[in-house]
């Protein structure tokens, strides 16, 4: 919606403490949220980010990408800000949409064109693999699961403390 130009310029001027209102009205901007992402992909990926749609097509991200940053996020105790800025995802929220889908059973390998047998990929070598990646969907949905279960904890804790008597 807007031209190369016209975000390089309104950036700059963010940049410089010009304040974000007085940039939204000389630019017609009608949220902030669109200059705070523009300064996020400028920082992020630099002045090229811009140059394209604000809206780009969907990217396709696989099953085990989804897995590893999941996985990342549990091991590291991160935020899903510090996780999508370690794994350049464009949102927080993409994490938050995975977990959400691993929690409630709805995160799964995609149904694609199985692969090709080999002399050495038998039928039992599937069925363990199928078995080993069912286990570490488990898994890490019990270790989601007991962190969730911690934090309601923590939180009963800290309430219970500040009740007067």
């Amino acid at each position: 919606m807007f031209p190369y130009e016209v975000k390089m310029a309104a950036i700059k001027q963010w940049l410089g403490g010009v304040s974000i209102s007085s940039i939204m009205s000389q630019y017609g901007i009608r949220g902030s949220a669109t200059l705070y992402e523009w300064v996020r992909l400028f920082n992020s990926s630099g002045a090229k980010a811009l140059q394209g749609n604000l809206k780009s097509p969907r990217t396709y991200h696989p099953y085990s990408f989804k897995i590893e940053v999941i996985k990342w996020r549990l091991t590291n105790h991160a935020s899903l800000t510090a996780t999508a800025k370690h794994f350049n995802l464009r949102t927080p929220n993409l994490v938050w949409e995975w977990e959400r889908a691993l929690r409630e059973g709805r995160l799964k390998p995609s149904k694609g064109r199985p692969p090709k047998l080999t002399k050495t990929n038998n039928h039992e070598d599937d069925e363990l693999q199928k078995l080993k990646d069912e286990n570490e969907i488990l898994k890490l949905r019990n270790a989601y699961l007991e962190k969730l279960h911690a934090l309601a904890q923590k939180k009963r804790k800290s309430q219970t403390k500040k009740k007067p008597k």
